[in-house]
């Protein structure tokens, strides 16, 4: 099934928001050290590159 160029594009940007959310603030070290974040930003990358694998 084609999705909307649009949504797709959307999903992307709403992801890369997520993950300036998710580190703003962070140091490496705080990030490192922080699982659950980790894991959260590599979803968010994950859905960016499912989005554009899909245009």
């Amino acid at each position: 099934m084609k999705r909307n160029p649009e949504v797709l594009l959307c999903h992307g940007e709403l992801a890369g928001t997520d993950i300036k959310l998710l580190i703003d603030g962070k140091t490496q070290q705080a990030y490192t050290s922080d699982r659950a974040t980790q894991l959260a930003v590599e979803r968010c990358f994950i859905t960016i590159g499912e989005a554009l694998n899909r245009l």
